[in-house]
């Protein structure tokens, strides 16, 4: 089960807030196990900015990623537009949220992450291109991850 919505909100001029949440639990059918393609990944351009894909989950001690069976994403945008007639907007954005690992209890103890992104509705479709930066990295975490996506705005 995965429970998603958005909220968009003018602010001033032409400055938006965006608001979308994002929860999801998943288990395995008569007790067996959740197979891996249907984990919750969290981390990366679509889930966490700042954070390298799945990394806002559980890892293992050599720092592989394990997914999760839960998750909580909290996306915080504020989105401007850098020219109308070109169809390119900026984003400031705040992201908040964690990916739990079986047995792990939900906590509001999530991830933190800040940046800034570029939007653009090009003659090929949507682009976008993320620096984000992760506000309390682990050991081993980078402090900051740069990403790019084709297609889809979300």
């Amino acid at each position: 089960m995965t429970l998603d919505t958005i909220k968009y909100t003018p602010v001033f001029w032409d400055l938006r807030q965006s608001i979308r949440g994002r929860f999801g639990d998943v288990v395995g059918l008569e007790g067996r196990p959740v197979p891996l393609t249907e984990l919750y990944f969290v981390g990366g351009i679509n889930t966490m900015r700042g954070f390298s894909f799945g990394r806002a989950g559980p890892v293992t001690t050599d720092n592989s990623l394990l997914g999760a069976n839960r998750e909580i994403i909290i996306n915080n945008d504020f989105i401007f537009p850098i020219s109308n007639e070109a169809k390119l907007n900026g984003v400031i954005f705040f992201d908040y949220g964690k990916g739990f690992g079986a047995g792990e209890s939900l906590s509001l103890n999530l991830r933190k992450a800040a940046g800034i992104e570029l939007r653009w509705i090009s003659p090929f479709g949507p682009l976008r291109v993320a620096y984000g930066f992760n506000l309390e990295p682990h050991a081993g975490e980078r402090k900051g991850v740069f990403e790019f996506s084709v297609g889809s705005l979300f």
